[in-house]
């Protein structure tokens, strides 16, 4: 069975076109550290990683980087049994904390207790649009669906909450104020962020690209310029030679080696196929690994320029003591313990 550990052998061990692909975009470094553990604490470093300390004592940890974009990403399985890290999301206080914020939830009736944009709203079949009341940028809505508990969603339920979010990117369009670059999140329960339980997907159009849209925008343009490849598809190249990406119906799905945090998986692909795809992955997400706050992104284009690319990360159990964000996500390199290769095995994308 692959391991992230054993990422270096698997680069090595790879036909010389692919492995010059690969490192076109990655540079891997495998390390291997030790620590002395007294016996005095032996017992309790038992308790926390599990009997005997070889793999506590004997450590390895696998550092990937993004020439191009510099996202940096070191992986450790061990901290995921670190102390408080593992919280679970506990199913029945999960649902008791749903069920509880429906008394008054706001976005139950939202077109008596929310805004609306200047022009107006967008209806879906299940869904419909409001002004964010507290905006991220100059045009910042959602897209608030029908029904309250945000990780009970259909295949069908969930195209129309996309479809609607782009019938409100048509509507909100301004060429005259040069708002016209679409961006589409989800911040799927609090660990991810959301302030209201009630599932709602928020859309924003702005007058540039996001700062990690452009970054990832500029990274292909330089990319292209200096290996004469697609990036877009020489990255996801880079994880299927490596056996953490598959192609679903024209849709490339990787899960990343440079994740901004856990289990996150990167989708490229078109309108017409993408959203179908993106729902097998959340409802794997939900289903088979037990996630249930997540972050999802879509990087949409202007004019073409890229594909779409909607990346979706695991938030952590909704009951977790411990933040899954410290300072060396926010001033060092992302560190994560889950590894990509048991995230591929765990999608259910048939």
């Amino acid at each position: 069975m692959e391991s992230i550990v054993e990422l270096k052998n698997i680069v090595d061990g790879l036909r010389k076109d692919e492995r010059d692909l690969f490192c076109s975009i990655f540079d891997v470094n495998v390390h291997s550290t030790s620590i002395v553990i007294p016996d005095t604490f032996r017992c309790r470093v038992e308790e926390f990683f599990g009997a005997g300390s070889g793999d506590v004592e004997g450590q390895v940890v696998v550092r990937v980087r993004n020439k191009w974009t510099l996202e940096e990403t070191l992986f450790n399985s061990l901290r995921a049994k670190r102390p408080g890290a593992g919280g679970g999301c506990g199913e029945e206080k999960l649902r008791r904390l749903i069920e509880s914020s429906k008394k008054g939830c706001d976005f139950c009736d939202p077109e008596c207790f929310t805004p609306e944009d200047t022009f107006g709203r967008v209806q879906g079949r299940y869904c419909i649009t409001s002004a964010n009341v507290a905006r991220y940028d100059v045009l910042s809505s959602l897209v608030i669906f029908h029904k309250h508990n945000p990780l009970d969603f259909t295949e069908e339920e969930f195209c129309d909450y996309i479809e609607t979010a782009f019938r409100w990117f048509e509507r909100a369009r301004c060429p005259e104020a040069h708002l016209v670059y679409p961006f589409l999140m989800w911040n799927c329960l609090g660990r991810a962020g959301a302030s209201q339980v009630h599932g709602h997907i928020q859309v924003l159009m702005s007058q540039g690209y996001y700062s990690k849209v452009e970054q990832m925008r500029l990274a292909a343009v330089e990319y292209q310029k200096a290996c004469k490849r697609d990036y877009f598809l020489s990255w996801f190249l880079a994880h299927r030679y490596v056996g953490l990406g598959v192609e679903v119906e024209g849709v490339k799905v990787f899960a990343h080696l440079t994740p901004v945090k856990e289990r996150e998986v990167v989708m490229i692909g078109d309108m017409e196929g993408i959203i179908r795809v993106v729902f097998r992955v959340l409802r794997s997400f939900i289903d088979k690994l037990g996630v249930v706050s997540f972050n999802l992104g879509m990087a949409i284009s202007k004019d073409g320029e890229f594909p779409l690319v909607v990346r979706v990360v695991d938030r952590g159990g909704m009951f977790n003591v411990v933040s899954d964000i410290g300072g060396m996500e926010i001033y060092g390199s992302t560190v994560v313990a889950q590894d990509p290769y048991r995230i591929i095995e765990g999608l259910d994308l048939g």
